[in-house]
């Protein structure tokens, strides 16, 4: 279900709101009772139809959220990295034996 899915029923359920109120003005006889509580209904389920799918859409933006805060977590851990890789220098000792020394200080020999 999605947005486009809400936005039609909710177009519908205003339809059938115009024709509920159209045939309520005019209810004499049982043809006209009858299409009335069959129009109340079909508003009743395209409600229904729309609080599912604000259900879903509330899980699915939950969902999204969860994701967007982690990548952000993540983010700043490699942001963090990437300053901290900055105060070292690698250095090679001998064939094969590298090291990472931190960088000498400003104001330091």
């Amino acid at each position: 279900m999605d947005i486009a899915t809400a936005i039609t029923t909710l177009a519908a359920t205003v339809s059938l709101t115009k024709d509920v109120v159209i045939t309520a003005k005019g209810i004499d006889d049982k043809i006209k009772t009858s299409e009335f509580v069959n129009k109340i209904t079909a508003i009743q389920n395209n409600l229904l139809t729309l609080q599912s799918i604000q259900s879903s859409l509330i899980t699915e933006n939950q969902s999204l959220t969860e994701i967007n805060q982690s990548k952000t977590k993540e983010i700043e851990k490699l942001l963090s990295w990437e300053n901290t890789k900055l105060q070292y220098n690698p250095v090679q000792i001998c064939s094969g034996v590298n090291v990472i020394v931190a960088k000498a200080s400003e104001g330091t020999t």
